[in-house]
């Protein structure tokens, strides 16, 4: 499969992401592999605007842009062998959390929508990812500030 550039980033840029466990699950399978590969590296949007960070969206089409459910699960999937990415993924929604707690329902890379309230499954996910990844000192301090 050939590089394809979008946001400076390539599709062999983020190839690294697929580690061994993943592509032994697949093998044999080299295109549904390739298919995959390309769909996580589709999705993977840019720190700009109001994404500080580097993140993966659910959607590039309807849903384009990060909610407030969605970034959890990712970040689970990414804590077992891409902590930064993980931290990166978990961390995005605080990054514009207002002084009384609330999180955005959705922060796209030119607005924030706060209309919709969802149960905090924040903290779950940060104990599955702390059983998967080890949180440094700086990590600890933004996740309990």
């Amino acid at each position: 499969m050939s590089n394809i550039n979008i946001n400076n980033m390539t599709f062999k840029h983020v190839s690294y992401l697929w580690d061994d466990a993943k592509a032994a699950a697949l093998a044999g399978d080299e295109v549904l592999m390739e298919n995959a590969k390309y769909l996580f590296w589709a999705l993977m949007a840019s720190a700009r605007g109001y994404y500080r960070r580097d993140l993966m969206l659910v959607s590039k089409n309807y849903m384009c842009g990060q909610w407030s459910w969605d970034h959890c699960f990712a970040a689970m999937a990414f804590s077992f062998s891409h902590p930064k990415l993980a931290w990166d993924e978990f961390m995005c929604m605080f990054d514009e959390q207002k002084e009384n707690g609330k999180i955005a329902d959705c922060i796209k890379a030119d607005s924030i929508i706060w209309g919709y309230v969802k149960p905090p499954i924040h903290g779950l996910t940060l104990l599955f990812m702390k059983k998967n990844m080890v949180l440094n000192k700086k990590q600890k301090i933004e996740a309990y500030q």
